[in-house]
């Protein structure tokens, strides 16, 4: 009896069995049911810089990057916005500074 054991048991093989068949219509006669959960084999944390709303996505849930690779474009219009009002701002500055230093003058001359 254990010599039945050692030949059927050092025979298995443990590797996934498989086999293909031409597709047919008909009654379900095997079902697999699994519970569990189904996770990433590699799981890694994305961050930016700044905040925003993002406008083109260039890749998918589970895609393949590497370092450096554009994934997102976030939308430039807030920053557009705030680079025009900060240009505004700085021209105002600079104007009334030019304005201070020629009465600056004006008053030295009299």
């Amino acid at each position: 009896m254990a010599g039945l054991f050692v030949a059927f048991g050092l025979n298995r093989n443990n590797e996934p069995q498989h086999f293909t068949a031409k597709v047919e219509k008909g009654e379900i006669h095997d079902v697999v049911e699994a519970t569990g959960m189904i996770n990433a084999v590699i799981t890694v944390q994305v961050g930016s810089q700044v905040s925003g709303t993002i406008s083109k996505l260039y890749v998918d849930f589970n895609s393949r990057v590497h370092k450096g690779d554009v994934v997102a474009l976030i939308d430039p219009a807030l920053f557009k916005g705030a680079l025009l009002q900060a240009t505004r701002i700085w021209k105002t500055r600079r104007q009334t500074e030019w304005q201070r230093k020629r009465t600056w003058k004006n008053r030295k001359l009299l």
